[in-house]
C-alpha cells in the first residue's frame, strides 16, 4: 500500500484557493441578487408610475366632460327659457300676398320667434377645451345641429336690426315706408320662424343627451 502525502504549504494554498473562489461567486451572486432586485422594483416604480399618472388624467378627463356638460345644460335650459317667453316674441299673421310674392307654399301661415340673442359660450367653450370629441356621435351631431341653429338665429337678428337701422333712416317712419319694410323682410322672418321650431325640439333632445353623457362619466 501507498500512501500520498501533501505537504503543509500544499494542503494550505489549496485551502486559501477554495476561500477565495467560495468569496468570489458569493460575491457575484450576491452582486446578481441585489441588482435583479433593484432592476425589479425599478420596473415595478415606472409601471406604478405610468399607471398612477394614466389614472390621474383620466379623473381629470371625467372631471372636465362633467363641468362641461353641467354648463351646457346651464346654458340650454336658459335657452329654453328664452324661447318660451311670450315677452320676447315678435308675432304677426301672414297675409295671402305675401305668401303668394315668396312663391313657396311651406310658408308658415303665422310668423313668430324669438327676437332675442340665445347662448353659445357653454358650447364654444366645451369644444374649444377638446371635451367635445370625448362625446358620443350622436350626441356631438344633435349638438351642432342646434348650435349651428342657434347661431343662425343670431346672425340673422343682427342682420335685421342691422337692416332695419339703415332701411328706415333712408325711407323714413311713414306707413308706407313701415308697408315695404315689413315686405323686405318677410323672407327672414319666415326662415327665423322655421328655424326656431328646430331650435326648440333640438333644444329638449340635447338636455336629455348631454345629461346622459354626464351621469355616464
Amino acid at each position: 500500500m501507498k500512501f500520498i502525502y501533501f505537504s503543509r504549504d500544499y494542503i494550505s494554498k489549496t485551502l486559501i484557493m477554495d476561500i477565495s473562489t467560495m468569496d468570489t461567486l458569493s460575491f457575484l451572486s450576491n452582486l446578481f441578487s441585489a441588482n435583479w432586485i433593484q432592476n425589479f422594483l425599478g420596473v415595478i416604480a415606472i409601471i406604478s408610475s405610468i399607471g398612477v399618472y394614466w389614472h390621474e388624467q383620466s379623473k381629470s378627463r371625467r372631471e372636465t366632460i362633467i363641468r362641461s356638460c353641467k354648463a351646457v345644460l346651464m346654458e340650454i335650459q336658459e335657452n329654453k327659457n328664452l324661447v318660451a317667453q311670450q315677452a320676447n316674441k315678435i308675432e304677426y299673421p301672414n297675409n295671402r300676398d305675401n305668401l303668394n310674392n315668396l312663391n313657396n307654399n311651406t310658408v308658415p301661415q303665422k310668423i313668430i320667434y324669438t327676437n332675442a340673442y340665445l347662448d353659445t359660450a357653454a358650447f364654444d367653450s366645451l369644444t374649444n377645451a377638446g371635451s367635445f370629441t370625448h362625446l358620443s356621435s350622436k350626441t356631438q351631431f344633435e349638438l351642432t345641429m342646434l348650435y349651428g341653429r342657434i347661431k343662425n338665429h343670431n346672425e340673422m337678428l343682427t342682420y335685421i336690426d342691422h337692416y332695419q337701422d339703415i332701411f328706415f333712416l333712408i325711407k323714413g317712419n311713414s306707413e308706407e315706408s313701415k308697408y315695404q319694410w315689413f315686405d323686405h323682410i318677410l323672407r327672414y322672418d319666415v326662415h327665423l320662424t322655421d328655424i326656431e321650431k328646430e331650435i326648440f325640439r333640438l333644444l329638449d333632445e340635447c338636455f336629455e343627451l348631454v345629461n346622459s353623457e354626464k351621469n355616464k362619466q
